[in-house]
């Protein structure tokens, strides 16, 4: 086991995108009342309709928010390896702002909506 510059990214990305992951679903939490429908919805999301959309429109679903943040964890070398057309990802520097992007406005949103919502 070595640890080398490819480990530090791969750890500074990792926890990038756990802090990141954590806003956003705190900021749907506090968008969405009830926690079983908050939770459900995401995991309807991230393994269903992304999953979807993805295969049926690529090119769409490259934007979509978790496939946007799994292009950081894709090495070069699997990008390279991987049939032309399999593998339909952002470069990982777009696809940080494009969840970077749906953080903040989801963030936004929650925020906006906290303030003015009743107690």
């Amino acid at each position: 086991l070595s640890v080398g510059a490819e480990s530090w990214t791969a750890i500074w990305h990792a926890l990038g995108g756990l802090v990141l992951t954590a806003v956003f679903g705190v900021a749907l939490g506090a968008l969405i009342r009830s926690q079983v429908v908050a939770l459900t919805i995401m995991l309807v999301w991230v393994f269903v309709v992304e999953q979807l959309i993805s295969f049926a429109a690529p090119r769409v679903g490259q934007w979509l928010p978790f496939n946007a943040l799994n292009a950081l964890f894709v090495s070069q070398e699997t990008r390279e390896g991987v049939p032309e057309g399999m593998l339909v990802l952002l470069d990982p520097a777009v696809g940080l702002i494009t969840f970077v992007g749906y953080v903040v406005v989801t963030a936004t949103a929650a925020v906006i909506l906290l303030r003015t919502r009743d107690l």
